[in-house]
């Protein structure tokens, strides 16, 4: 039996770039959050893409999870392979849950 994914439409409205994590940036917190529940399910549909400046983290450097459990939607970003400093630029694009 074939199983079938269909892919969930995305509206313009729900599309956004650049917004900035909330959360200290001190060298040593690595967790930071959206300010909106986001879509993440990589491979067959919309990512959080995360940035440090202006270079895009790799997936293993970063991991984005859901605070609230499963399907709640995904607002947490745990940076893993370093603590930003507070002069440091850290923002995301994303699709809005």
């Amino acid at each position: 039996m074939a199983v079938v994914v269909r892919k969930r439409a995305v509206a313009q409205s729900q599309i956004r770039e650049q917004i900035p994590l909330v959360g200290i940036k001190d060298g040593s917190n690595r967790v930071f959050t959206l300010p909106e529940k986001a879509i993440h399910t990589p491979g067959t549909g919309p990512v959080v893409k995360v940035y440090f400046d202006t270079r895009r983290l790799q997936t293993n450097e970063m991991s984005v999870e859901e605070s609230a459990g499963i399907g709640t939607g995904f607002d947490t970003i745990r940076v893993t392979a370093f603590a930003p400093k507070a002069i440091s630029s850290l923002f995301a694009d994303y699709v809005a849950a």
